[in-house]
Order: C-alpha cells, then sequence, then structure tokens
C-alpha cells in the first residue's frame, strides 16, 4: 500500500510518500531514481530525506517557495 501527502507550508510544499512495499534490490531500472529526486530537489533549493527498513521505504521532500 502507497499513500502520498502534500501539505503547504507558510514558504515551501511538503511531499510525503509511504510504501510498504518490499521495495527492488539493485535497481534494473533505466530512469536516475533516487539520485535524480535528490539532484532535482537541490537544484530548487529544497531538501530530501529517504529512509528505508523492514516496514517499508519514505521519501519526504520539502521545497520551498520563491
Amino acid at each position: 500500500m502507497s499513500r502520498l501527502t502534500v501539505r503547504y507550508a507558510d514558504d515551501a510544499i511538503v511531499l510525503e510518500v509511504l510504501d510498504d512495499g518490499p521495495g527492488s534490490v539493485g535497481g534494473g531500472g533505466t530512469g536516475n531514481g533516487l539520485v535524480g529526486m535528490r539532484e532535482r530537489v537541490a537544484l530548487l533549493g529544497g531538501a530530501i530525506e529517504i529512509e528505508s527498513g523492514t516496514s517499508g521505504t519514505s521519501v519526504r521532500i520539502e521545497v520551498p517557495f520563491p
């Protein structure tokens, strides 16, 4: 099961994605994955937190408003 939460702060937008799936080991995709996400968030002056454990993966992105 996955869940997406979008919150608006006074000066930023916050996105949280929670996925309780097993994930993938070694990737195998053709995209840029988490590295690409980190690069894009950094270009916008934001921050990204990624946690992966036995209960799944969570990604939290905070991007400031200009």
